[in-house]
């Protein structure tokens, strides 16, 4: 694993005058006539199934995971901006790796790749040692052992690993969430602006583009894990911080339409608010986004794994009934029951209203559900997705995965595309040893959305990203 510099350095570096790091116009696109942006996550620690292991969880990772020196996410970076540099040698290519901290310019020169840092950039790289186990019940927030993260269930212990900038600062040791927030306030950190590389810089050099070159953006892609558009605050978790919105009574909770500077990862209620007209100018008129994760929630998988095995390939009806079984959705009865009583209790720009039918409390099924409400549950997914609320700050389309559906990396080549990623279609599509196959929920969209699909080996569906309206 690639050395880190001293967290007592990384803090100095932030200390650097704030000319240093805002944006230069020179160095936004240069003279080019287009400019392709890509971002880099972290493969931050977090949990994984393991089936027959007796438990259902264990340590995937004790640190963030870098092959090689470098995250997943950078590779895949790399081999796209290699594969639009050949198509167009004259295309400026911003790399920001939210792992190293890096802002980079990516240009192709005698045959190879030729990565530089922008001028006038501090690095602000990701502290490993900040990544903690908060436990939701105790209030803890736990340095993670080197044996690896306890194999416990995340969804049932209320045990989850997040980003947590600073805390390595209070103690190395176990910290209580509460003296975490008293730190922060203590030592002004609350207001700090640069504590990593986040989202917000991302947002602020499109907005640049905006400003200096309007149009000249041809291309948005984030490369990242990504959360479920069922959570409000959805998007792209780069690094997986906490977004500060919850039930903790930590002190340090954001107001709405707020984002928290403890915040780098992308969310689709807070991101937009506020930003100048300057952010949808950068796009040009053919522009476009991508985000390229995971759109993954196993409850509402679970529903329309029910709704499409009744259906049998038809046409969803309104007045048609469905029941749905507790199953495989990993909730346990009170919040089985909750998920058809309060849909999407936070908010949603297309409120959804309590379920049709009942609850059959000895057999935990939901009985009597109609086709309309499933019709209306769905397409508020897609309306709060993070895709949908970029296509419509951006005033372009946005590629990303559905509902329902999560990202794999590629390992079967269908030249002349390079190894990206892609939707779960069978072994036949991108992956030779794909364990699922999301071809009937595409399909299903499809017939009841009228989604479309954008480009890739697939006759239909492309690498299985939909395309999501302004």
């Amino acid at each position: 694993m690639r050395e880190r510099r001293r967290f007592e350095e990384e803090i100095g570096a932030l200390s650097a005058p704030v000319g240093q790091r805002e944006l230069q116009v020179e160095d936004v696109d240069g003279k080019s006539h287009k400019c392709i942006v890509l971002v880099a996550g972290c493969e931050y620690p977090r949990y994984q199934e393991k089936l027959g292991s007796g438990k259902k969880w264990y340590p995937k990772r004790v640190v963030p995971q870098r092959p090689g020196g470098i995250s997943h996410w950078r590779t895949k970076c790399l081999d796209l901006a290699e594969y639009k540099l050949k198509k167009d040698p004259g295309t400026t290519v911003v790399l920001f790796d939210l792992d190293r901290g890096t802002k980079e310019t990516v240009q192709r020169s005698g045959g190879k790749l030729v990565v530089a840092a922008m001028s006038g950039f501090t690095p602000l790289p990701m502290v490993d040692s900040d990544y903690r186990i908060m436990n939701t019940k105790t209030r803890e927030l736990s340095p993670i052992p080197k044996g690896g993260i306890p194999a416990k269930d995340p969804f049932v212990h209320g045990v989850h690993v997040a980003y947590c900038p600073h805390i390595s600062q209070v103690s190395p040791k176990t910290v209580k969430l509460a003296d975490w927030a008293a730190w922060l306030k203590q030592n002004k950190k609350l207001g700090h602006p640069e504590l990593g590389l986040g989202i917000e810089h991302v947002y602020d050099h499109v907005e640049a583009i905006g400003k200096a070159r309007p149009g000249n953006l041809a291309e948005l892609h984030l490369f990242g894990h990504a959360s479920s558009s069922h959570d409000d605050a959805n998007g792209t978790a780069f690094v997986n911080t906490w977004e500060f919105r919850d039930k903790w009574n930590s002190g340090l909770v954001m107001p709405a339409n707020k984002r928290s500077p403890l915040d780098l990862d992308a969310r689709a209620n807070v991101d937009f608010v506020g930003r100048s007209a300057s952010f949808a100018k950068a796009f040009g008129s053919e522009a476009f986004s991508q985000v390229w994760g995971c759109n993954w929630h196993r409850p509402d998988h679970a529903v329309l794994h029910a709704v499409r095995g009744a259906l049998k390939g038809k046409a969803l009806k309104d007045n048609q009934t469905f029941d749905i079984p507790i199953g495989n959705t990993h909730l346990g009865p009170a919040e089985f029951e909750e998920m058809f009583t309060k849909p999407f209790a936070d908010s949603s720009s297309k409120p959804v209203t309590a379920a049709p039918g009942a609850i059959n409390a000895k057999k935990n099924v939901w009985k009597g559900l109609t086709g309309k409400w499933v019709r209306d549950y769905f397409a508020a997914l897609l309306d709060r997705t993070y895709m949908k609320a970029l296509a419509r700050a951006s005033g372009h389309h946005v590629l990303g995965g559905l509902p329902v559906t999560y990202s794999s990396y590629d390992n079967k080549r269908h030249p002349p595309e390079p190894l990206l990623c892609h939707i779960p279609m069978g072994t036949k599509w991108y992956r030779s040893d794909a364990s699922d196959n999301f071809l009937e929920v595409m399909a299903f969209f499809a017939q009841t959305y009228g989604s479309t699909f954008g480009p890739g080996a697939h006759p239909k569906y492309g690498r299985g990203f939909a395309w999501y309206d302004p």
